[in-house]
C-alpha cells in the first residue's frame, strides 16, 4: 500500500492536499449531498480561503470536484479570501453564500450555479455590505451567513461584531430574490453577562428547527476558561420572524462536543427529514494533527451525525449509513473482575466499537490505540462523567493538560452506560449513552499501537461489540 493511501483517513472528508478548515454549503441538490469547505489547496497552514467541494449520495463515500469559490475579486474577497457560508436552491438555482474578506472589511456575496459545480459569482456583490448594518456593528468582523426558505422567502442568518465593547449580535435578514436583502433585527446578542458561554465573537451561528422547537448553533470565540478556547455551543427556543429575536432561556447554553477537536458545525436536512451535521475536526490554538505528522494535508471534517432533540437537549449520533460498511461483526459478554484485560478481536484502528455495563464505584473504560503497555487513548465513566485521556496517543504534541483530556456528563439516571467509539486512523469520536453527550479528539498513534483494552477498577459485567468499516 503506497504511503499517500496510509496516511488517508477511511471515511472522512479532507482536502486533497492543503489546508481545510470549517464545513461550508452543507446541503442537497440535483440528488447529491454537497459538502464544501474552508479551503487552501496550496499549503498545509491557513492561507487565501477557497471553497473546496465534495459530492456524495451516502455521507460516506465522497467524490472530489473542482474548486468552487476561489478569491478573485480584488473588489471584495482577493486579500483573504471567500470565507464561511453555506447553500440553498432557490427557484431552481443553486446559490452559495459567503463572506467576501478584503482588508478590514467582510461582506456577504452570492454565486449561483445550474449544474451544483460551476459557480458564478453575482456581478453586484456584495449583497450586503456596511450600508446594511445597524448602528454600532463592525464591518470588520461581520460574517459566516446561514441561510434557509421559509414560506417563499430566503431567511439570513449572519454574525457581526459590535464596533465596541468585544461582543457580538446575530443579524437577520430576509429576501424575495437572493439579490435584494431587508434588515430583519438582531436574532441573538452576546451582551457581558453572557461572555463567559458565549465568548467574543460568535462565529459560523446554524438554525433549524427540530419537534417544533428552533435550535440555535452558535461558535463562540475566545471563552473564557474553555479548554479550548473557542467552543460550540447551542440553545434552544423560538425565532419570532416578526421582530427577528430568539425567545430562549439565558440559562440552557450547552456544549455540543466536550472533546478537543470540534468547530464551526453546520447542518443540513436530508430529503427523508433528517438533520445532519458536520464539523471541523481541529480548533484554531493548535495545529491539526495530520499536519504534524507529515500526511500531506491538513485537517478533516467529523463524520457527519444525525440530531435529534429531547426534553432540550440535543442528541447526535453518526448517521446510519456507516453500518452499510460494516464488515467482520465480533460480539462478547464479559465479565472483569477488576484490572484490565487484552480483546485481540477489538484490536484495530478503523472501526466502530462499543461497550456496555452497570456502573461501579470505580472506573470502567476501554483503552484503544494501545501498544500494549499502557499507551493508548483512555475513555472511561466514573461518578456520573465520562473522561477522555488522549495524553499517551499524540506524542509530545500537546504538552498542556487542557489539550489532552475532555470530560462529559450521562443522564443522572442512567441504569447502563454504554460508549459507542467511531475510530478512523487519527481520530475518534466518543458518543454516550445514545448521543446523549459527545466527544471528539484526534489522535497519533505510533504503528504498533492497534490493540484495544477494557478495565475496571471492580468487578462489572461488559459487553462489547466491534464492526470493522471498510470503504473501497
Amino acid at each position: 500500500m503506497d504511503k499517500e493511501k496510509q496516511t488517508r483517513y477511511a471515511f472522512h472528508v479532507t482536502g486533497q492536499t492543503g489546508w481545510i478548515n470549517d464545513p461550508n454549503g452543507f446541503s442537497w441538490y440535483g440528488d447529491k449531498i454537497h459538502l464544501f469547505f474552508q479551503h487552501n489547496p496550496y499549503k498545509n497552514t491557513w492561507g487565501p480561503m477557497h471553497w473546496g467541494h465534495v459530492t456524495g449520495t451516502d455521507f460516506v463515500k465522497w467524490t472530489y470536484e473542482k474548486i468552487a469559490l476561489s478569491p478573485d475579486r480584488p473588489r471584495y474577497d482577493s486579500i483573504f479570501g471567500a470565507f464561511s457560508g453555506s447553500a440553498i436552491e432557490f427557484q431552481g438555482k443553486y446559490y452559495l453564500v459567503y463572506t467576501g474578506c478584503n482588508l478590514r472589511r467582510q461582506t456577504q456575496c452570492i454565486a449561483v450555479s445550474d449544474n451544483g459545480v460551476d459557480f458564478t459569482k453575482y456581478d453586484g456583490n456584495p449583497v450586503l455590505d456596511k450600508k446594511d448594518l445597524p448602528k454600532k456593528s463592525s464591518i470588520a468582523n461581520f460574517r459566516d451567513p446561514k441561510v434557509w426558505e421559509k414560506g417563499g422567502k430566503v431567511y439570513m442568518l449572519v454574525s457581526a461584531k459590535n464596533k465596541y465593547g468585544g461582543r457580538s449580535r446575530l443579524l437577520l435578514y430576509h429576501t424575495n430574490n437572493m439579490t435584494e436583502w431587508s434588515y430583519g433585527g438582531v436574532v441573538f446578542s452576546n451582551q457581558k453577562a453572557k461572555t463567559a458561554a458565549l465568548g467574543h465573537m460568535m462565529e459560523c451561528p446554524d438554525i433549524f428547527t427540530l419537534g417544533g422547537t428552533d435550535v440555535l448553533i452558535i461558535s463562540p470565540q475566545k471563552v473564557k476558561g474553555h479548554k479550548n478556547r473557542d467552543a460550540s455551543v447551542y440553545v434552544t427556543g423560538k425565532l419570532n420572524y416578526g421582530t427577528g429575536g430568539f425567545e430562549c432561556a439565558e440559562k440552557n447554553v450547552r456544549e455540543i462536543d466536550n472533546g478537543t477537536d470540534f468547530y464551526a458545525p453546520q447542518t443540513m436536512q436530508t430529503p427523508d427529514g433528517r438533520r445532519v451535521m458536520a464539523a471541523w475536526m481541529a480548533t484554531w490554538n493548535r495545529v491539526p494533527i495530520n499536519a504534524l505528522l507529515g500526511c500531506g494535508y491538513a485537517g478533516a471534517l467529523t463524520f457527519p451525525r444525525e440530531l435529534t432533540l429531547s426534553d432540550g437537549r440535543l442528541f447526535q449520533n453518526p448517521v446510519r449509513e456507516i453500518e452499510r460498511y460494516y464488515t467482520e461483526r465480533y460480539e462478547e459478554k464479559i465479565t472483569l473482575l477488576g484490572g484490565t484485560r487484552y480483546i485481540e478481536e477489538l484490536s484495530g484502528k478503523v472501526q466502530n466499537i462499543t461497550i456496555e455495563f452497570l456502573p461501579t464505584g470505580g472506573k470502567t473504560g476501554i483503552s484503544v490505540f494501545d501498544d500494549g503497555k499502557g499507551n493508548g487513548l483512555k475513555i472511561y465513566y466514573e461518578n456520573r462523567t465520562v473522561t477522555l485521556d488522549r495524553s499517551k496517543v499524540i506524542r509530545d504534541f500537546y504538552p498542556s493538560p487542557s489539550a489532552t483530556t475532555a470530560v462529559c456528563d450521562t443522564p443522572s439516571d442512567a441504569k447502563k452506560i454504554k460508549l459507542r467509539l467511531l475510530m478512523d486512523k487519527y481520530s475518534c469520536e466518543v458518543f454516550v449513552c445514545d448521543g446523549y453527550s459527545a466527544m471528539t479528539t484526534t489522535v497519533a498513534p505510533l504503528d504498533a499501537q492497534i490493540k484495544t483494552y477494557i478495565f475496571s477498577d471492580e468487578e462489572v459485567f461488559v459487553t462489547v461489540a466491534r464492526d470493522r468499516i471498510e470503504v473501497k
